[in-house]
């Protein structure tokens, strides 16, 4: 399963919210991966490539911004890793970030390799 939570420099946002900012904000994007199994996931890769209008500044992992992905490995069963990445507003109007996850096994339930969330950026 895949979380993606926007968040401002205060407030952890619920799934459903859209986080509102301004131009030139730095935005905070918090990815959540865990493995209910039922078997250890390995060979495990989140891609998070930016959109355009999102500047990548920083992260607190082994995230490479050019081809979005990060190399997680091996997730055993039950266990959750977290990266966060800091990007600058560079456009106006709703933004999406896009974010899936896959591995090596056989995955008995897809739906939830994937997770989107947006921002509403005004001038």
């Amino acid at each position: 399963m895949i979380l993606l939570i926007p968040q401002d420099a205060t407030t952890t946002l619920s799934s459903r919210r859209v986080i509102k900012a301004n131009f030139n904000d730095l935005i905070n994007w918090t990815i959540v991966v865990t493995n209910y199994g039922p078997d250890v996931a390995t060979g495990v890769v989140v891609r998070d490539l930016l959109p355009k209008s999102l500047i990548f500044v920083r992260s607190n992992g082994d995230y490479d911004e050019n081809s979005g992905e990060w190399d997680v490995g091996t997730l055993n069963k039950g266990s959750s890793v977290s990266l966060n990445i800091t990007c600058r507003v560079n456009a106006t109007g709703v933004i999406e970030n896009e974010v899936s996850v896959s591995g090596i096994e056989f995955d008995y339930d897809l739906s939830n390799n994937k997770a989107n969330k947006s921002i509403n950026v005004s001038k």
